[in-house]
């Protein structure tokens, strides 16, 4: 009977399976002071850039907000064990509204950039351009009366409370519990993300954007620890970088189909052209795609709890080195 009450604890905490015996350098005793100093970092970094776009609501600061939210979620999502009641989910919740207040105006910007390079080559391009500019404007309006109406204080007030339970942690339980609950954490995102990389339709678009949200949190939760001694190497964190990359300019290029598709739809658009454009924007997703799907396995080797070793941590995998492989491209359509 104990032996199974074991085999159970091990399934809840891979960190006591056998073979996982300290699967990760052990964190220093003052992990939890340093999570608590990168959540107030964090969380002043996200304000700076509210500030910003309250200011201007332009293409990179819409970015870098939406970037340092994420994080900040993600932050939280790391630490949601260590803090009692409902603290957490509720900061969440509010970060998650922020999000929301900037999320078409984001995709129509990035889709403004690439009709600029598209309307080189495709004559349906133009009218696309023109379509998507006058949206961003109207957009931009809505961003500025959203940006208003966002709750920063209450936030605020959240943020504070979590950190005061960070800080009496250790005189409560221990540093070294809090050091197992991190890395379990850590682990539930990744394998939440393997799970659905195993879902993955290739045609289905959907499946690959819900992998790359899921393999997000766990990306930025490791980067919440990656300045800790021995836990990751830059090598390590590029690689993750450029994975996510790959799911995200499917990503941008589904978004891009639907949203020439939609301009097609309530414009006079001539049919010759407008073919021209779809199959091209059709066959640069097909090769994002394969492209994805060639090195897509590569994700089982970002985590050691996950049956790896602790090689994974740092310098190059066994398989390709994403950083060369995975080059953002000069235009939409270079090769």
């Amino acid at each position: 009977m104990a032996s199974l009450d074991t085999s159970r604890r091990n399934a809840r905490d891979p960190a006591r399976a056998p073979g996982n015996r300290d699967p990760l350098p052990p964190l220093p005793s003052d992990s939890l002071k340093f999570l608590n100093r990168r959540l107030k970092e964090q969380w002043k970094s996200y304000r700076k850039q509210a500030r910003k776009c309250g200011r201007k609501v332009s293409e990179r600061r819409v970015h870098d907000l939406r970037v340092e939210a994420r994080r900040l979620s993600s932050l939280l999502e790391l630490v949601l064990p260590l803090v009692p009641g409902n603290w957490v989910p509720k900061a969440r919740r509010e970060l998650k509204g922020h999000l929301e207040a900037f999320n078409e105006l984001r995709d129509t910007q990035v889709q403004l950039a690439a009709a600029r390079e598209l309307k080189k080559r495709f004559a349906a391009a133009g009218g696309f351009h023109r379509f998507l500019k006058k949206r961003e404007a109207e957009l931009r309006k809505d961003a500025k009366e959203s940006r208003r109406e966002l709750r920063i204080r209450p936030l605020s007030k959240l943020i504070k409370g979590i950190r005061a339970c960070l800080k009496q942690w250790p005189l409560n339980h221990g540093s070294r519990q809090a050091d197992r609950l991190l890395i379990r954490e850590i682990s539930r995102a990744f394998n939440r993300a393997k799970q659905l990389r195993k879902r993955i339709d290739p045609n289905d678009t959907h499946s690959i954007h819900c992998t790359r949200i899921a393999f997000k949190r766990f990306r930025y939760m490791v980067e919440a620890l990656a300045t800790v001694s021995g836990f990751a190497s830059p090598e390590l964190l590029e690689r993750l970088r450029c994975y996510q990359g790959r799911m995200g300019e499917i990503q941008d290029a589904e978004v891009l189909v639907r949203s020439f598709e939609k301009f097609v739809r309530k414009e006079n658009v001539e049919a010759g052209p407008a073919l021209e454009l779809v199959e091209a924007l059709l066959g640069r997703r097909r090769r994002l795609i394969g492209k994805f799907l060639g090195v897509a396995e590569d994700l089982l080797q970002f985590w050691p709890l996950s049956g790896r070793t602790t090689s994974a941590l740092g310098g190059e995998g066994p398989q390709q080195d994403l950083r060369r492989s995975a080059k953002r491209p000069g235009t939409p359509f270079s090769k």
